[in-house]
């Protein structure tokens, strides 16, 4: 494995965990800004101050007017979550096998890391009497540049239809 592999394989993984970082930070922050204590408090607080009817419904209407500006916010932040969780690694297939017929064990493998779109990564370390090679392949919306091996197809395959 040379320099190059390893640095797509952490890059992909760091892309990975900071989308789901990014996305609870999100998350966080929508649901803190949902009617908090405060914001209650305060409602309640000019309500009470209303003189009349007319003061009432202009307060209510300002606070209806506020919960619109919030869902839109809301409505925004939950569009840019969906685009994201589009991205993160949804599908996992593996399988192991023998290289050739004199080493046994099953110490051969590939491994699929794939999106909602069928795009990631084939990770395959091919055992050898000599040592150990591992290759790593780009997967684009389920297809591969580089022609696969049998073994890689059919991990390609069931990890798609998951």
């Amino acid at each position: 494995m040379n320099l190059d592999q390893v640095t797509l394989l952490i890059l992909c993984a760091v892309v990975s965990i900071l989308g789901g970082i990014i996305a609870g930070i999100i998350t966080a922050s929508i649901i803190s800004k949902r009617n908090t204590y405060k914001k209650i408090k305060k409602i309640l607080k000019n309500v009470g101050k209303a003189a009349d009817y007319e003061e009432l419904a202009k307060v209510v209407a300002q606070i209806i007017d506020d919960n619109e500006n919030e869902h839109g916010e809301i409505d925004k932040a939950i569009g840019i979550l969906n685009l994201e969780r589009k991205k993160n690694i949804k599908k996992l297939g593996y399988i192991r096998y023998d290289s050739t017929e004199d080493i046994s064990g099953r110490l051969s493998f590939s491994l699929m890391l794939l999106n909602e779109e069928n795009s990631g990564i084939l990770l395959t370390n091919i055992h050898m009497i000599e040592g150990s090679s591992l290759y790593l392949r780009e997967i684009v919306n389920g297809n591969c540049e580089t022609n696969l091996s049998e073994e890689e197809k059919e991990v390609l395959k069931k990890t798609c239809l998951e």
